[in-house]
């Protein structure tokens, strides 16, 4: 079975950390991306704001707090068999107008770069 990830999907990603229980990752890579590769772009979502974990791109909804309460840091590509995991289901999904704010921070991010 082919796992297909889409933007705005939270997955946990086992490969990405070398923390115990691995990264929970919020994809932020658009259908068209997506379609072009086989990998997906993804950011972390952390449990607390912390300065050494990266720059803070925007909140999570408050639906999602038990996942995270932020998302942060550039994106970093993985793929698509980081996604298979015991479920292969994302834990969870942001609506269209919770992920909107989240990809306009990480444009506005990348847009700033040297």
């Amino acid at each position: 079975m082919t796992i297909t990830p889409q933007c705005g999907e939270v997955w946990l990603l086992d490969e990405a950390s070398v923390l115990p229980g691995g990264m929970i990752s919020l994809v932020v890579s658009g259908p068209a991306y997506n379609a072009a590769r086989p990998r997906r772009m993804v950011v972390e979502v952390v449990a607390e704001n912390l300065p050494s974990a990266g720059a803070l791109l925007a909140a999570m909804p408050a639906r999602l707090a038990h996942l995270g309460v932020a998302v942060i840091g550039e994106p970093m590509t993985v793929p698509l068999v980081w996604f298979q995991h015991a479920t292969n289901e994302p834990l969870a999904v942001l609506a269209a107008d919770e992920i909107d704010p989240i990809t306009d921070a990480l444009r506005a991010l990348i847009g700033r770069r040297p």
